[in-house]
Parts: C-alpha cells; structure tokens; sequence
C-alpha cells in the first residue's frame, strides 16, 4: 500500500466527517445510471378515500355526537373515510358555535342569506344547521360547553396527519415543474441543454 491509497484514521477534529477520496472519478455506465434514478421517486402516501369530497349530513351527524372520551380522531376517520385532520377541522367549527366563538354562527346566518358571495362558509352553516336539527343549540349553555370539546388526539398541539400538506407541496412541485417547462420553451432550450451534457 502505497502512501496515497493508505486511509488514516481520523483526528478528533474530523469525527463526523468524510474523509477526503483523491482517487480518479470513474465513469457509471448509462444503464447503471438509469436504475439509480429509479430510485429518486418520491414517497408514496395513501390519502382518505373521501379526501375534498363534499361532506353529507350523515358523516358530520357521526362527527358530532362523536363521544369525545371514546373516540379518537384516527378510529373516526377511518370509519369515514375521511382524514383526521378534516375531522378536527369540522369539529372546531363546531366547538367554536357551540362556544359562540369568533363570530361562527354570525358565518352561517351569513352564508344563509347569500349563499354564492359567502360561499367560504358553507361548512360552518352545515354544522350549525346539523346542531339545530339535532337540538343540540336548544340544549342549557353548560350542556352546550360540556359536548364542545375534542375528540382524542395524540397530544394537545396535534393538528392532524398533514396529508394537506403533501397535497400542497405536490401541486407546488407540479407548478414549479410546469412554469420550468414554459420557460425553457419560450426561449428555446432543448432538452439536454443546460444541464452540462
């Protein structure tokens, strides 16, 4: 072995790092190459079967006499088919009429009068429409508060399984991809310029 090719073993001061490799680069055949890229496909995620579907009275009904010392938001959500952070989503809104907090019930009266401008609305109007036909709004304040609470979560700043954001993130990744794509189109790029070979 000569001096060159012999590794020494590192100092205190590189612990953790890579230790540097002067040896010549080689060349990866083509094929090599394309299984390697394979590789790079990004995760898969499942996603609730009923995702941005429009919710019926039945699924919220179930969401709101969902017994909060029972149920958790996982074990609903997979009865549903929905995600669980949509469920905590719609179960705030009803917290929040329940409460008469931050003008929830102001947005549904809101909605009701003019469905097409306040249509951002259209779920905190469903809930509080499902909790008057069910006599929940008619029941004493204290009864009202006592049903107004969470389902089961796995801890107290839980916010759900952040499957909206991975949507979100995909969309923006196909945007950047797509606005990369009219761009090189516009000025002529073809494909394989611009990218050392």
């Amino acid at each position: 072995m000569d001096a060159k090719t012999r590794k020494e073993p590192r100092s205190e001061a590189d612990r953790g790092l890579l230790t540097p490799d002067h040896s010549e680069i080689k060349l990866v055949k083509a094929a090599d190459r394309e299984w390697w890229s394979r590789l790079s496909d990004s995760a898969k995620a499942t996603f609730a079967e009923r995702l941005r579907k429009k919710w019926t009275d039945e699924e919220t009904i179930a969401l709101i006499q969902a017994d909060p010392d029972k149920t958790d938001y996982y074990q609903l959500a997979d009865a549903l088919h929905r995600s669980p952070g949509s469920l905590r989503a719609r179960r705030s809104m009803m917290i929040h009429l329940l409460k008469d907090e931050y003008g929830y019930a102001g947005k549904a009266v809101l909605y009701q009068q003019d469905r097409k401008t306040h249509h951002k609305f259209a779920d905190i109007a469903q809930v509080h429409r499902l909790l008057e036909d069910l006599g929940i709004m008619a029941l004493p304040v204290g009864q009202q508060f006592a049903m107004a609470r969470h389902l089961k979560q796995p801890s107290a700043s839980w916010r759900g399984d952040h499957s909206g954001a991975v949507l979100r993130q995909r969309r923006a990744d196909v945007g950047t991809m797509l606005d990369r794509l009219k761009e090189r189109k516009s000025t002529g790029v073809s494909r394989g310029e611009g990218h050392g070979g």
